[in-house]
């Protein structure tokens, strides 16, 4: 087994100012900040000028008002997080999936790394895989990097398109966390034998852990 857990409302909170939020102060069309942040920024390696240019012409942001340095927010791991990846550790290795921008994630990511890494064997971000979930290559990639088959991956997220029906697609499981964010989950998706519903991450190695025969 390998366990993929996502990272921002699973693990922890990704804190204010995040990539969207800057680029919506700029723009003078603020409102496909987001759009262009996921579907451009989220997948590219790193913030170049000609992706920086393209970024400028799309939400009409001159030049002069582009950043020199971005004010990107880090992240806060919740206060049970560390001691339900212990758990998780303990069963299998686990590896963090998040979908975040190049100009932010570094910065996420080095905070994630600082306050969880003793219990992550690897940490993968949209703009590293240049894919970000629900594409199923997140996981076949991830399969690849760890010489497993896709099926024994179970990944653990709260966001149904892309933490359940993204990694069913590539051929995983899949454990939903509904409490971080009053999560509502489809019919479909509860009565799949696939995807299990808990409350939290503690909820996720209690299952997982009664799913390897280990004590809770």
């Amino acid at each position: 087994m390998l366990i993929v857990t996502d990272v921002g409302d699973t693990l922890g909170s990704f804190d204010r100012p995040g990539t969207a939020d800057v680029l919506r102060e700029i723009a003078l069309a603020p409102d496909n900040a987001a759009e262009i942040d996921r579907n451009i920024l989220h997948v590219v390696p790193e913030l170049t000028e000609e992706v920086a240019e393209l970024v400028r012409e799309r939400l009409l942001i001159s030049a002069s008002e582009w950043p020199l340095i971005w004010p990107t927010g880090g992240f806060t791991a919740y206060p049970g997080t560390k001691t339900a990846l212990e758990r998780l550790a303990a069963l299998a290795p686990v590896v963090a999936l998040s979908n975040v921008s190049c100009v932010a994630g570094p910065a996420r990511m080095g905070d994630l790394h600082d306050q969880c890494g003793q219990y992550l064997a690897g940490i993968y971000t949209s703009y590293q895989l240049q894919a970000r979930k629900p594409q199923p290559r997140c996981w076949t990639a991830i399969a690849a990097e760890y010489q497993v088959p896709v099926g024994d991956i179970v990944h653990l997220g709260d966001r149904v398109p892309e933490d359940v029906r993204g990694p069913l697609a590539a051929g995983c499981r899949a454990a939903v966390l509904v409490n971080t964010r009053d999560v509502e989950v489809p019919e479909d998706v509860r009565r799949d034998p696939r995807v299990a519903v808990v409350r939290d991450l503690a909820d996720a190695a209690d299952r997982l852990a009664e799913l390897a025969g280990a004590p809770a």
